[in-house]
């Protein structure tokens, strides 16, 4: 059985349960502890092995998953307390800047009126054969721009937060597109932390998806990330093509498809995995 739920009543459900569960497994970070990992939206169901090796090397690390929880099902919950990790809860930090938040999303709503009162540009952008059909959509893209607006602002001021409260030293992202994650790289930098993007999927090397690049993240653009850790050979001779520089482009294989690589040989042949690819 399937549920359908908006953003909101998503979000509120969400608040509760993450709060509720860090306080039973005891999973609240230590504001104290120094030289902090941020892990911004990653599955611990898929990257496992990445934070294993975190708590091999005893490096402090934090997960803030701000779109999917980070605790899905009981295997989840099970790999961040065999891992040691520790889960931040961003909306704790919405009573220090409340009247930050209010004050600023009450300017920012005044912008957005008289930004959307100018019909005659929106008119001229959404047209197609000089026929505009901004009035059919007018309503419904002022509402999804405010709501998103308001959100980002909301996060800007509570991420300037977190990096005043914990000592972070990295920022990792799987990818730079994401709304959160370009803000907290971007409230990274005015904290002067380094922010480093994992390989998460194949990258397309094909010149015709160069002007989409900026969409995309790929390296035939600019990258908002201070490092990059790739699969392979492949990828860091495309990214070296683009004039990114070699001491920014690692390659680090894949935490989530190296262990597909790396079973070890087995007397019967009949056990082991298969990969399929497709």
């Amino acid at each position: 059985m399937n549920f359908e739920l908006s953003r909101k009543t998503f979000s509120r459900i969400k608040k509760p349960i993450q709060r509720l569960t860090s306080e039973i497994y005891d999973l609240e970070p230590n504001s104290q502890n120094k030289k902090n990992i941020l892990l911004l939206n990653f599955d611990p169901l898929q990257y496992e092995e990445l934070l294993m090796e975190f708590k091999k090397e005893n490096i402090n690390f934090l997960l803030l998953n701000l779109r999917k929880p980070a605790i899905t099902n009981k295997k989840s919950l099970d790999i961040i307390k065999n891992s040691k990790s520790k889960i931040v809860d961003l909306n704790k930090f919405s009573k220090f800047v409340k009247s930050d938040i209010f004050y600023a999303q009450k300017n920012l709503q005044n912008i957005i009126e008289k930004i959307f009162n100018d019909d005659s540009s929106f008119k001229k952008l959404f047209s197609v054969d000089k026929f505009s059909f901004w009035s059919s959509i007018k309503d419904q893209f002022r509402d999804i721009c405010t709501s998103r607006f308001q959100e980002s602002t909301e996060r800007l001021f509570l991420f300037k937060k977190l990096f005043s409260t914990f000592d972070i030293d990295t920022i990792f992202v799987w990818v730079e597109v994401g709304q959160e994650e370009k803000e907290c790289i971007l409230m990274g930098k005015f904290f002067s932390i380094k922010s480093v993007m994992l390989q998460h999927g194949r990258y397309q090397t094909s010149k015709k998806w160069d002007k989409f690049a900026s969409f995309l993240a790929y390296f035939s653009s600019s990258l908002l990330t201070d490092k990059q850790i790739i699969w392979g050979e492949i990828t860091k001779q495309y990214a070296l093509s683009h004039n990114h520089s070699p001491n920014n482009v690692l390659i680090g294989g894949s935490p989530r498809h190296d262990k597909f690589f790396n079973l070890s040989s087995r007397k019967n042949k009949k056990t082991g995995k298969i990969l399929l690819a497709t």
